[in-house]
Parts: structure tokens; C-alpha cells; sequence
């Protein structure tokens, strides 16, 4: 009897992950945890970071928010600057598709999530 239950909450939880994966932001990696970012309007060579519009918690675990639809609106786009433990180069990513809010999770012990909607 309890089967279907499980297999249900398999699906439901299959199911959410999905509809986050479509989200832009820094890939997640098991082994290889997330420790910075940076935000740019435009390209990387523009050299126009962004700081977060909102920001609480410490410099070791904490949570920024950054309100970008308006670099969208002005036919611009954003770029984000990806930084894993165990690379010295950040994996780089051009945000194309309109998002208004990204939002950063951070925690240097067990890596963080940095996600675009």
C-alpha cells in the first residue's frame, strides 16, 4: 500500500525540480560547491557589476537579491560570473531571456545557489 505513495512523492518531487531547472543562474555541482558571484549589466568587458538590491545575514551565509528587469527593459542583458571551489577561472553565463529578480544563497561551508527568475 505504501508504494504508491512513494512513487507519487517521487513524482511530486521530480516535478519541482523540473520547474526549477529551467530557472537561469550557476549550474549546481554535488562536489563542487558554489562560493561567489559576481552580476553584470552587459557583457563581462563592460565591467558594470551589479551590487544586490537587498542583502541580510553574514559574509559566511546569507542571501542577496538583485532587481534586473530594467537592464532587460533598455535592450540590454546580464552576465553572470560563476566562481566554484575548485576552479581559479568562473564559468561564465549570458543571461538572454528576461528575468526581473535573481537571488543569491550563500553559504562558504556547503556552497550556495545563485538563480534567475
Amino acid at each position: 500500500m505504501n508504494k504508491p505513495a512513494i512513487v507519487l512523492g517521487f513524482v511530486s518531487l521530480f516535478a519541482a525540480s523540473t520547474a526549477h531547472a529551467s530557472d537561469p543562474g550557476c549550474p549546481g555541482r554535488a562536489s563542487d560547491p558554489l562560493l561567489s558571484i559576481e552580476l553584470f549589466d552587459g557583457l563581462v568587458a563592460d565591467n558594470v557589476v551589479l551590487a544586490p538590491d537587498q542583502s541580510s545575514g553574514s559574509a559566511t551565509r546569507g542571501k542577496a537579491v538583485w532587481q534586473v528587469s530594467s537592464v532587460y527593459k533598455e535592450g540590454r542583458t546580464l552576465t553572470i560570473a560563476c566562481r566554484y571551489r575548485s576552479s581559479e577561472k568562473p564559468l561564465m553565463i549570458e543571461i538572454k531571456q528576461k528575468v526581473s529578480t535573481c537571488t543569491q544563497q550563500l553559504d562558504m561551508k556547503t556552497g550556495g545557489t545563485f538563480t534567475c527568475k
